[in-house]
């Protein structure tokens, strides 16, 4: 019985995506790389939407952060730099 093949990775077609959504995925596997994990997920994701501003909606308030002191992102992670913390 054979196995059922491996699907292409998402981020090897760009014709499959808008230009905005193919730039968010290229940003979201650097991220993932920061952290030194082998594979995209989904709190990459989330983390890219969060901390870069070119992702965020139109009427996003400029003074949001997520952060904490104890919610650091990984070295050499960008401030958000709308936050007395970062």
């Amino acid at each position: 019985m054979r196995a059922d093949p491996v699907p292409p990775s998402l981020t090897s077609e760009p014709d499959r995506f808008s230009d905005d959504a193919w730039d968010l995925l290229l940003a979201t596997q650097d991220t993932a790389r920061r952290w030194r994990h082998g594979a995209m997920d989904v709190e990459h994701l989330l983390q890219t939407l969060l901390l870069e501003r070119r992702f965020a909606p139109s009427g996003m308030p400029s003074k949001t952060c997520w952060r904490t002191p104890s919610a650091a992102g990984p070295p050499g992670d960008p401030p958000c730099w709308t936050c007395p913390i970062c």
